[in-house]
């Protein structure tokens, strides 16, 4: 900067932010320090070699940690607008800047001040969506139960906020639906064993499901909507067994429990979620779809017959006879068999009407 001259931008802010910004930063005032960190937060996003964001980073991590309530607001804001707009790959004693950031934002996420934890689940929702950070089913599942968690029952902006990015994140791409398929059972299992002294064990389990089975329904996006983003999507192109896959890990784990005693997953909300899983129609039963749907019906037998086998399971029984019978009416009979039927069927016949004339015959 010393070979610039004195009327260079850069040189201008640069000696703002040596002289003002860092000095406002330890300043006994509030007020100077929350305008000390906009500016720096703001300064950060105009130099868009990241040198600052990347040499300041940490110090948004520290008010962050360590200052009043009304301060780590706009920090936490600070780090959400840095990781949307810079990759930040400078290491910090071998871990990247970056992870450093996304972990203190997720760890805001369960925060007991419902400020700060709305506003890290609004900048994780952000740089989901905006794919800014992968879309791994821990994260999605954080964010599910927050959403969901009874503590959040009165934070307007909170549920507003995920009611909307929910949807619209599995609308935008199949892919996306795939990523709720993954969160599915981590989710249940984290509402099944909670404990009797966390909010999440109010929770009916089984409204939870079917949000989720809702999220990820091949059916519930319309052709029209999804390719006007650029994607394919009639139900031709999609993967229409994904919740066959969710029913499948769903009797596994039933199959499971019932081998083990343990009864976890044969509390009635959870039977209960066999009547909300889609299954793909009887003309989409072939290749993936017709393998997928054959392994369902056997896993399904197998866990009626194991129920059957174990005192006081009726209601069990009941609902896998339920959902039994709704796989065999989807099976497409086979042309062959059908026609070895009919054939036997009609040599019996002919057997019977030659019968018959021979008896005509004796009793002329």
């Amino acid at each position: 900067l010393a070979s610039r001259p004195q009327n260079d931008p850069e040189v201008i802010f640069s000696s703002l932010i040596d002289n003002v910004v860092l000095k406002g930063l330890v300043s006994s005032s509030v007020d100077v320090r929350s305008v000390a960190i906009r500016c720096l937060s703001m300064y950060c996003l105009l130099d868009k070699a990241e040198k600052t964001a990347a040499a300041n980073a940490l110090l948004f991590l520290q008010v962050l940690d360590n200052d009043v309530l009304q301060l780590q607001l706009i920090a936490l804001e600070a780090i959400v607008d840095i990781l949307m707009v810079y990759e930040i790959r400078d290491d910090v004693e071998g871990q990247s800047q970056r992870q450093i950031l996304l972990v203190s934002l997720t760890n805001c996420a369960g925060s007991p001040e419902a400020e700060l934890r709305t506003t890290a689940a609004e900048g994780i929702a952000k740089l989901v969506f905006s794919g800014r950070i992968p879309s791994e089913s821990g994260i999605l599942v954080r964010l599910i139960l927050l959403y969901w968690n009874p503590i959040s029952a009165d934070d307007v902006r909170l549920r507003q906020s995920l009611s909307v990015f929910f949807p619209a994140f599995a609308a935008s791409r199949w892919s996306h639906r795939l990523c709720f398929e993954e969160c599915f059972m981590p989710t249940m299992q984290v509402l099944v064993e909670a404990p009797e002294t966390s909010p999440l064990s109010q929770l009916d389990i089984s409204q939870v499901c079917h949000f989720l089975l809702e999220l990820t329904n091949p059916y519930a996006y319309s052709t029209q909507s999804t390719k006007a983003r650029g994607h394919k999507g009639s139900l031709a192109d999609a993967d229409s067994t994904i919740h066959s896959r969710i029913a499948l890990r769903l009797i596994n784990c039933v199959i499971d429990d019932l081998e083990g005693d343990t009864g976890e997953f044969l509390r009635p909300s959870i039977m209960k979620i066999l009547n909300g899983i889609v299954l793909p129609s009887k003309e989409q039963e072939e290749g993936d779809s017709a393998r997928v749907g054959q392994d369902l019906l056997n896993i399904t037998r197998k866990a009626k017959e194991l129920a059957e086998s174990k005192p006081k399971r009726k209601q069990v029984v009941n609902a896998l006879n339920k959902f039994y019978g709704r796989l065999l009416s989807l099976k497409v009979p086979d042309n062959n068999k059908e026609n070895e039927v009919l054939a036997d069927r009609s040599d019996g016949i002919n057997a019977l009407v030659h019968k018959t004339e021979n008896l005509s015959i004796l009793a002329a």
